[in-house]
């Protein structure tokens, strides 16, 4: 066991800290998959009986399926996105990927159905919309197909499942960047600059060839997107001060539930690898940091190895100077979609020169002759 501060790739005493406590409490945890069997709501015991309701209750046009159903205790919600719109928690192979977005709670398009309307109704509405959203289109599916599809839409680590990763083949064929939201939202400064190229999206999928295309879909599968909560909504919602103690969000966030906090585990067990083994330096980009990440984190830090406040402060600097960022100030709890490259480390932001390093210690560079 390792717990010699030597032995660990860190010259931050907190961060060795951190790795010492973590080993003395839960020990080496070398994978996704034993760090799920300890923490993850989403093992097959309790979301294949969920997934089998959702089947019956589609048939059934049911009012009273939900997801929330997956772990008990968990706040109750009237919002049909919520109840009945697929969850998606993680996408991507969190073992090695480089670049994590942290993002708060996927989006859904607004599915028009009135009150009493049922499961069966809420998807013969969905699959009326234009969206590039393929979980509102399953009711067509063949039922062992739809079961498979909705496990894998809740958590898939492949690194083939990277969102970057299916949009870049759409976009790729299509050549129309509005197929691809993390392509030309989150992401386009991050592919411009790991390309070296410079002018508009449009421009740039017109020009790439087959080996530029390549290495966007390389440098995709070394992205993970982990969200704070996987219920879908339109907005999160959450409420500041005292009116929102009843708020369904802010119960959430508030929760000690696995939900809650699986996605702040998953980053903290990355952390605590990397500084053990140097390999695949993780990088955490957080939106609404303070309101929807720093309660989480800090629950995974007090309750799960026992550390005191100053500890955690000091854990939290360190950890945002070496491997966090956040789209603009910690404290910015706006909903833009756009990243551009409005990234900051503890509060100050990035030039251009450190942005260049950041897209190039997570993504790379592409090399003409590198044989892609």
């Amino acid at each position: 066991m390792r717990i010699a501060r030597e032995q660990l790739y860190s010259e931050k005493k907190s961060l060795c800290k951190l790795a010492n406590t973590y080993i003395e409490k839960l020990g080496v945890i070398e994978s996704y998959s034993k760090l799920f069997q300890k923490y993850s709501p989403w093992d097959d015991k309790n979301v294949d009986p969920l997934i089998d309701n959702f089947l019956e209750s589609l048939k059934n046009d049911s009012t009273t399926f939900s997801w929330l159903n997956i772990e008990k205790n968990l706040p109750n919600s009237t919002e049909k996105s919520i109840r009945y719109g697929v969850p998606n928690h993680i996408k991507g192979n969190i073992d090695t990927a480089t670049l994590f977005l942290c993002l708060v709670n996927p989006n859904i398009a607004r599915v028009k159905t009135i009150r009493s309307s049922g499961l069966l109704t809420y998807y013969k509405s969905a699959r009326e919309i234009k969206t590039n959203d393929d979980s509102l289109k399953i009711i067509d599916l063949d039922e062992n197909l739809l079961g498979q599809y909705l496990k894998k839409h809740i958590v898939d680590v492949k690194d083939t499942s990277s969102i970057l990763y299916n949009e870049l083949k759409i976009v790729r064929e299509t050549k129309v960047k509005e197929n691809g939201y993390y392509f030309s939202h989150y992401l386009p400064h991050f592919l411009m600059e790991s390309l070296n190229k410079k002018g508009t999206l449009k421009k740039l999928i017109e020009t790439l060839d087959i080996d530029e295309w390549n290495h966007l879909e390389k440098i995709s599968k070394q992205i993970a997107n982990i969200e704070a909560f996987p219920f879908r909504s339109q907005n999160p919602n959450y409420i500041s001060g005292p009116r929102g103690e009843k708020n369904f969000t802010n119960q959430l966030v508030n929760s000690d539930s696995k939900v809650s906090l699986l996605s702040a585990r998953i980053i903290i067990w990355r952390v605590v690898n990397h500084i053990l083994t140097s390999k695949n330096k993780p990088i955490f980009i957080f939106r609404r940091f303070n309101t929807f990440w720093l309660p989480s984190l800090s629950k995974v830090l007090k309750y799960d190895l026992g550390l005191t406040s100053e500890e955690i402060d000091n854990i939290l600097y360190d950890l945002h100077e070496d491997y966090f960022l956040t789209v603009r100030k910690k404290e910015y709890n706006g909903q833009s979609g756009y990243f551009g490259r409005n990234f900051c480390k503890n509060n100050l932001r990035l030039s251009d020169n450190e942005f260049k390093d950041l897209v190039e210690t997570t993504l790379g560079k592409y090399q003409k002759d590198n044989n892609l």
